[in-house]
């Protein structure tokens, strides 16, 4: 149950292709969710919510974006209570539109109910954009009150919190009532459409031996959220010896930021997720210097891409990034650190090299599959736990029990 897509196309693909019966209540029609592999019969659409939403982020401006959304995360969450099934084992929902149909449920042990949070706890997020946007000196896109208190209801609510990188976890297991009942569930990358060709590879490699200058990469949202503060300034001081180009949406709040990055960084608006393999194609190395992100999947994509990756400690980079094998964590809004990287590695070529070839060697293995079977093998857990609980007699496979984080 999603109000979007996000990852959990992704993951619904891969839970019908191992045997489940999966149904996905969305805003996107039937027609456009096929695009992701999800069969138009699998999905229940509430398009009129995707057109609302549509009409109001683009009429409303940044100070008055709050006045629509609360009516609109309630209207998707109450259609979404009413229309899941009865006899559903499982329903991974998302937060901001899962208090409805928590209450719904509410008291009892089936449907297990797991509240999706794709980022940080809320509070820990705002208190981070917080900070960026003193730092920014403008006002910056930053949850409101009213989805802070509603999100803290469905964390109370929910059987389980499902988050997707340590980093997310640990903001979850800070607050006591919350540890328990966190899980962590790493989210995957389709290996198969972002490894590159072999002739890809081969141009890399051969670039870096020539000394060719560098080209640095970014996907997402030029956000001050995602580091744009930190992008801008690395790539003022290294314009002399590095091309950089950003991929993805650019966001009003940063307006003036990109004009002053006019010559410096290349600004490709967003491309569909299908069309970003030309794009890492390019790159040498990718950059993604967020502030906040519950895992950052363009970070898996680079990765499952060839490159080496810079990012910091608060998304899923430390998930997947071994410091010196292929990559770098640097901590949130030290542009120095990252500058100092990257001039190392375009001093020691060889060591870029190596970097390089390892991760065309050892390119990242968890796809959505994974991810799927560790929900499973949650699912399977918590039944045995119930089970137990009830005293009815189950023979199961070994798994931890349905409490461990």
């Amino acid at each position: 149950m999603v109000h979007g897509r996000f990852y959990a196309f992704h993951l619904a693909r891969a839970l019908i292709a191992r045997g489940h019966d999966v149904r996905v209540l969305t805003n996107y029609p039937g027609w456009a969710a096929e695009r992701f592999g999800i069969p138009a019969s699998r999905v229940k659409s509430f398009v009129t919510h995707a057109i609302a939403s549509r009409i109001h982020d683009r009429t409303l401006s940044r100070l008055h974006m709050s006045l629509g959304q609360p009516a609109l995360h309630k209207a998707f969450g109450s259609w979404a209570a009413r229309n899941v099934r009865e006899d559903a084992d499982l329903i991974h929902i998302f937060s901001g539109v899962a208090e409805e149909t928590l209450i719904r449920f509410k008291g009892r042990a089936s449907p297990r109910i797991q509240v999706a949070r794709g980022s940080a706890h809320i509070r820990s997020q705002l208190e981070l954009l917080a900070e960026e946007e003193k730092r920014a000196g403008v006002t910056i896109d930053k949850p409101y009150p009213w989805i802070v208190a509603r999100e803290e209801r469905e964390y109370e609510l929910a059987h389980e919190i499902v988050v997707l990188s340590t980093f997310a976890h640990r903001t979850m297991a800070e607050r006591p009532p919350l540890k328990r009942k966190t899980v962590l569930l790493l989210a995957g990358v389709d290996v198969a459409r972002f490894r590159p060709e072999a002739r890809t590879l081969a141009d890399r490699l051969t670039r870096i031996e020539r000394g060719d200058r560098l080209r640095v990469l970014t996907v997402g949202s030029f956000s001050f959220r995602k580091g744009a503060l930190d992008i801008a300034a690395v790539a003022k001081q290294l314009h002399d010896r590095a091309d950089f180009r950003f991929v993805g949406d650019l966001v009003r709040e940063t307006r003036a930021l990109r004009q002053k990055c006019a010559g410096l960084i290349e600004f490709i608006p967003r491309v569909p997720e299908f069309q970003l393999t030309t794009h890492y194609s390019w790159g040498d190395i990718f950059l993604f210097p967020t502030i906040e992100d519950g895992f950052a999947v363009v970070v898996a994509q680079a990765q499952a891409s060839g490159l080496p990756v810079v990012s910091t400690p608060h998304c899923g980079g430390p998930d997947l990034i071994t410091p010196g094998m292929n990559g770098q964590i640097v901590p949130i809004r030290s542009p120095e650190v990252i500058v100092d990287t990257l001039l190392a590695w375009d001093r020691d070529r060889a060591l870029l090299k190596r970097m390089m070839e390892a991760k065309c060697e050892t390119l990242i293995a968890r796809d959505w599959s994974s991810m799927a079977i560790d929900l499973e093998d949650r699912f399977a857990a918590c039944a045995v736990g119930m089970a137990a609980a009830s005293g009815n007699e189950m023979n199961p496979r070994v798994l931890p029990p349905c409490t461990a984080n």
